[in-house]
Parts: structure tokens; sequence; C-alpha cells
């Protein structure tokens, strides 16, 4: 079975196609890139997928479960279990490192103490533990990049999106997402 079938997938913002009938598949352990000029859709398409936009035609089937179909949604955005890295990363400049971690996990129904055990195994995994209580504003692009990372995983979800080259491998490599 697929971990993920995107058929024929149309999205229109305006009067403009943004998203023309893309068709694929993805097999369990896969890794799969979406490449193509700035405007051609992929973030677009990566919204769909997690199910922040609606495909105007066509389906989208998660795990073999119907999440998408033409102008509908079958499969919420939390039952898609899906992290993802914003291209801006979409750090909250407010929070500190710890709170942009703990978001999403406060909309899972954690308690504190799981929340707390989470965030600092994921911390760990990506050797950012001394900058819990530092705001994204006095930490550098890179280290940015790896608390968007962070904040993407620590819910653990079944499948994780990234818009650049260089999140989807640092995603993938052992020193982030594994213990």
């Amino acid at each position: 079975m697929n971990v993920l079938e995107v058929k024929h997938a149309l999205k229109i913002l305006g009067k403009k196609e943004v998203v023309r009938g893309v068709s694929f598949e993805v097999e369990r352990g896969q890794l799969l890139a979406i490449l193509g000029p700035s405007g051609c859709g992929k973030t677009t398409t990566l919204r769909m997928i997690a199910g922040l936009e609606i495909p105007d035609y066509g389906e989208i089937w998660i795990d073999g479960a119907l999440a998408s179909r033409s102008q509908k949604i079958v499969m919420s955005q939390k039952e898609r279990h899906i992290g993802m890295v914003f291209q801006d990363l979409a750090l909250w400049p407010h929070m500190t490192v710890y709170k942009n971690i703990e978001f999403g996990l406060k909309t899972i129904g954690l308690t504190r103490a799981e929340r707390q055990k989470r965030i600092e195994a994921v911390l760990g995994k990506v050797n950012m533990q001394k900058y819990a209580n530092d705001y994204p504003a006095r930490l550098s692009g890179g280290q940015q990049q790896l608390i968007a990372i962070a904040r993407a995983i620590v819910t653990e979800p079944n499948r994780t999106y990234a818009k650049s080259v260089a999140e989807a491998v640092l995603l993938h490599s052992e020193q982030v997402v594994s213990g």
C-alpha cells in the first residue's frame, strides 16, 4: 500500500491554475522530491497534502484512506499526522524556542510532563538544548531551521514534508531523526 497518492490534483487560485493535474504515488520508506521553478505549485501541492488547502479537483489518499476529494476535506489536518517545515520556517517571534516547539504538543493534549520530555528529547536530536529559552531572532538562520524541524517532528507525525532540499536532508539524516 502507498503511504501517499495524489491523483490528478488541480488547484486554482484566482483565475490561475497553480497546480494542474499532478499525480504521483509514494511508497513507505521512499523519499520524494518535488522539483520545479518558482510558482509552479510545489508548495500548494504540499499544502493540499497537509490539508491546509483543498484541491479543486482530484484526490489525495493517505495510508489508503481518502483525505481530500474535489473541493472536500474528508480527513482533518490532525488525522493526517503530518509534520511540515515551511519555507519561511513560521517560527513565532514572540515565543521562545521551547514555546514554539511546545505549541503543536498542546494541540494533541499531552500533559506538561509529557510535553517537557518530548521537547527535551527533540532539542537533543537537533543539538539545540542550550537555546530552549532563546527567541528565534537571537538564532542564526541554520539554528532557526533546526528549531522548525524539531517542531515538525516533536509530535511524532507519520510523515514530514519540507519546502527546501536542505531541510529535507536534515529531516532524513541520522543525526536529526534518530535518538
